[in-house]
């Protein structure tokens, strides 16, 4: 069974490596660091392709990272309001 799922990891390629940097972009909790040193020892590449599949993951993962950061820009304020009693509270009680 072990080696029909290594076996599968390599048919796929190098698209999950992308999805994987998409979900630790979207700061969803996943264990992406276990799967890239699978994934990397599974498809051993080249320098030059380590070289390509960095820069292209950094950059899916840094395009992705937006998205938290515009949901919170854009939800900031209904928060502030809906909880801002409790951190008034919270704060009192931390000084």
């Amino acid at each position: 069974m072990s080696q029909e799922f290594l076996n599968w990891f390599q048919n796929m390629g190098i698209i999950p490596l992308f999805l994987i940097m998409i979900i630790e972009g979207l700061s969803i909790p996943f264990p992406g660091f276990f799967l890239f040193i699978t994934y990397g020892h599974i498809l051993s590449p080249s320098i030059e392709e380590i070289m390509v599949l960095a820069f292209g993951m950094s950059l899916t993962y840094t395009l992705f990272s937006f998205v938290p950061f515009w949901l919170g820009n854009k939800l900031k304020n209904k928060i502030k309001k809906r909880f801002e009693r409790k951190v008034k509270l919270a704060q009192r009680w931390f000084h």
